[in-house]
């Protein structure tokens, strides 16, 4: 039986987070490391490979030549890593309440910038950009940079085709959230900065540990999702936490990640990944995902897939969010609860819309390594599940 086929006869294979094959890392020992990756969005621009998207993010600062004490406009649809890592460089963070859909609005961005406002952080939510048509004529009238948080949109694009990440001053991307990688982030930017220099390299446990994980998770979508179920460590992936209570500890920045290379294995790697073809699977699975979510009743937060977007999910509001993720990985589907608990320098009581998508986003799969067979499966788990949770 082919080893890719979603089906067995034991039922259907689990549907882990995209995984690292063996051979491919055996592969891509044989490559060059160091080049930067022949993207669209990094066409024209200083590129700098970190260790991770906190690493990229605590640069921000440098590269766009901030003082300390300078304010920093962040949706509060965020992940807390994002404030922390901004936080730890000296800057202020002035968090502004988004849509139902997790975007900013220039309204509320004009009510909320200040005398101290130097830059505007906007993050582009499961690879749907930003609308920045509005906002970026009033910052640029106001002299507030931009920066892109593209970590959940690494292959996206905006209406009129342009890359996700070519319209900031400076861009951050983060690799393991779409690609099967144990580590890596990107800054890139059109300002003057010379650039952070030479980075360190991670120590090498940082490195063997990830990289297992990301080699499990392709051993896991071999199995059907009886034996799946059955295995240590194949339930819940992620902790869950309380109504918009604290992030993890280790959410916040590590010194250790300060100006870190992300490694010489996921280098090689992001060489061997299609942008093009993983969008275009991408969306194949998101389009029949709602269709079939919303053939059973499922209200969708992006109903529609633009021209350009890149999913990252397809992301369900669920009122007994942190139960179905439990259930769901208890049948094979990895998800989370996602950005569950906040910054604990937030004031969320502010920000009612942005708490109310962390107590109820559930972001299902659609990556690139799963196929229609696997959306039919998750559309009718996650409807048995909230009818048994209801």
């Amino acid at each position: 039986m082919d080893p890719n086929s979603p089906v067995t006869k034991f039922g259907p294979r689990a549907c882990p987070l995209p995984g690292l094959s063996p051979f491919e890392l055996v592969g891509a020992a044989s490559l060059r490391s160091g080049r930067i990756p022949d993207w669209p969005q990094f066409a024209g621009r200083s590129v700098a490979l970190t260790q991770s998207c906190r690493t990229a993010i605590s640069m921000v600062s440098e590269a766009l030549a901030l003082a300390e004490g300078d304010e920093v406009l962040v949706s509060a649809y965020n992940c807390g890593t994002e404030v922390d890592a901004l936080l730890a460089t000296g800057l202020k963070v002035r968090c502004v309440d988004c849509d139902a859909r997790g975007f900013l609005t220039c309204e509320a961005l004009k009510n909320a910038a200040g005398p101290s406002t130097r830059a505007l952080y906007v993050i582009h939510p499961f690879g749907w950009p930003q609308p920045l048509e509005e906002i970026d004529e009033w910052r640029k009238k106001n002299g507030i940079l931009l920066v892109e948080d593209c970590a959940l949109a690494l292959f996206s694009e905006f209406p009129d085709r342009s890359p996700v990440g070519s319209h900031g001053e400076v861009s951050i991307y983060s690799f393991p959230k779409t690609l099967p990688t144990p580590d890596g982030g990107a800054i890139s930017w059109s300002t003057d900065w010379a650039g952070p220099g030479e980075l360190r390299k991670s120590p090498i446990l940082r490195t063997l540990r990830p990289t297992a994980s990301v080699i499990k998770r392709w051993m896991r979508r071999r199995l059907p999702v009886r034996q799946c179920a059955e295995m240590p460590g194949a339930r819940l992936e992620y902790s869950t936490y309380g109504e918009t209570g604290d992030i993890p500890e280790d959410y916040y920045f590590e010194p250790w990640r300060a100006r870190r290379a992300c490694t010489s294995l996921t280098q090689r790697l992001l060489s061997n990944y299609d942008p093009c073809a993983i969008r275009k699977k991408r969306r194949q699975n998101y389009l029949a995902l709602s269709s079939l979510l919303e053939a059973r009743g499922f209200t969708l937060i992006y109903p529609e897939l633009p021209d350009g977007v890149c999913p990252l999910y397809c992301p369900i509001r669920v009122e007994r969010r942190d139960a179905a993720v439990s259930a769901l990985a208890g049948r094979g589907i990895t998800t989370s609860p996602w950005w569950a608990g906040g910054h604990r320098g937030v004031e969320w009581s502010r920000f009612p819309v942005a708490s109310g998508l962390k107590r109820s986003i559930l972001p299902l799969p659609i990556h690139h390594q799963l196929c229609c067979s696997d959306m039919e499966y998750i559309a009718d788990t996650i409807r048995s599940i909230c009818t048994d949770l209801h």
